[in-house]
């Protein structure tokens, strides 16, 4: 008959993989913990950067939004793809800012 050699870790090797999987655990949680914020503290109003998304949702609901519009520099960069993206979640969703939070 064989005998099995059971192989123990040392102490340290499993207090350390406990604390692994506690902050596993509370990574793991940490994007329901942001929705919560967000739903207790969001508020539908415009801030920041938002604003520059206003002359294109003007552009865009009078029916004169151009490609070149959405190809503008916007602190050295192009936002073509970003403020393409922000316009249709805005269309849809009335531009209600909380959406854009949960997304964000």
């Amino acid at each position: 008959m064989d005998k099995r050699t059971e192989v123990r870790l040392p102490k340290k090797t499993r207090a350390l993989d406990h604390v692994i999987g506690f902050v596993s655990y509370v990574l793991t949680l940490l994007p329901a913990a942001g929705a919560l914020y967000v739903r207790a503290f969001g508020i539908n109003v415009v801030f920041g950067d938002a604003w520059s998304i206003v002359y294109l949702s003007d552009k865009w609901s009078s029916g004169t939004l151009q490609v070149s519009d959405l190809l503008h520099q916007h602190n050295e960069h192009g936002m073509f793809f970003p403020e393409s993206v922000e316009l249709l979640l805005g269309s849809i969703t009335k531009y209600d800012n909380v959406v854009e939070m949960y997304l964000v």
